[in-house]
């Protein structure tokens, strides 16, 4: 019976060993094109290289393009939580910062004479005064958030307002 399947016509083909071609692993050079600029052609439904005109399976460069954006999307949300955490740290500096200012006349008298400079040089209430906790331990005297005069400065400029006021006096 063995003899029968061999004597039976076969429609496999047979390959010698001179006469099957060569297998060729094929390593992308380092200069070869990375196919980064893609084209396509909706028409024909192609997609190429737009440098080196290489056709490309469009469901490997799909998924890549998906992988892109995964990659782009993981890295923003972790650029997103890193603002979020430095926004709420400098918020709790802010607060500290704020809760040091005193924001309506003190009750201590130090405090209650450079209130008077501050509403005096303003014509109006000041916004918040402060004792610095530095070596000099000044007093600053706060118009708007952020802008910061130190008490010295403003009686300085208070004395220059009279001072000027009385020149203005005497020549008319």
């Amino acid at each position: 019976m063995p003899d029968k399947l061999v004597d039976q016509p076969s429609n496999l083909v047979k390959f010698k060993p001179g006469n099957r071609p060569p297998l060729a692993i094929r390593q992308r050079p380092r200069d070869e094109c990375k196919h980064a600029h893609i084209e396509v052609d909706e028409r024909h439904r192609i997609v190429e290289c737009g440098d080196c005109g290489q056709r490309m399976d469009p469901m490997q460069v799909l998924i890549e393009l998906a992988e892109e954006i995964r990659s782009i999307d993981w890295r923003l949300d972790e650029w997103h939580q890193y603002h979020r955490e430095r926004h709420a740290e400098w918020f709790d500096d802010q607060w500290k910062e704020d809760a040091r200012k005193i924001k309506s006349e003190p009750l201590d008298e130090p405090g209650r004479s450079v209130w008077r400079v501050a509403r005096e040089y303003f014509d109006a209430e000041p916004l918040a005064i402060e004792k610095s906790r530095g070596a000099a331990g000044g007093w600053y005297v706060y118009d708007s958030p952020g802008c910061a005069l130190s008490i010295e400065y403003v009686k300085y400029m208070i004395e220059r307002r009279k001072w000027e006021a009385a020149k203005e006096r005497k020549d008319a």
